[in-house]
């Protein structure tokens, strides 16, 4: 079964879909990586997950608190999901503004 699991992670990143953002402007987009960020979650490599953008391990934790309180019904538990949204989005950011200040484009 985990060499299914892992033969079929294997074949998805062979799939990944191209971001049109860079397609057009040949600069990453905020959610460049995601894809890879989250395959790699998958695989459970914390680092490379945040190496290829941080906002996948962020994603992760939104979509956990979604479920949960949409599963509980918790009002309460609302207000951190959208701090969470916040963090999310503020990742994401903060991940493009370093990649552009890194590469020639985009500057």
């Amino acid at each position: 079964m985990l060499t299914w699991w892992l033969n079929s992670l294997c074949e998805v990143e062979k799939h990944l879909l191209p971001c049109p953002f860079k397609w057009l402007t040949g600069c990453d987009c905020p959610s460049c990586g995601m894809q890879r960020s989250i395959l790699h979650l998958i695989r459970g490599d914390l680092s490379q997950s945040w190496q290829a953008n941080p906002g996948g391990i962020a994603l992760l934790i939104l979509g956990t608190s979604y479920v949960f309180t949409q599963a509980h019904n918790r009002k309460d538990q609302r207000q951190t999901r959208n701090i969470l949204v916040g963090v999310f989005i503020f990742l994401l950011l903060i991940n493009w503004f370093a990649k552009m200040g890194s590469h020639a484009c985009c500057i």
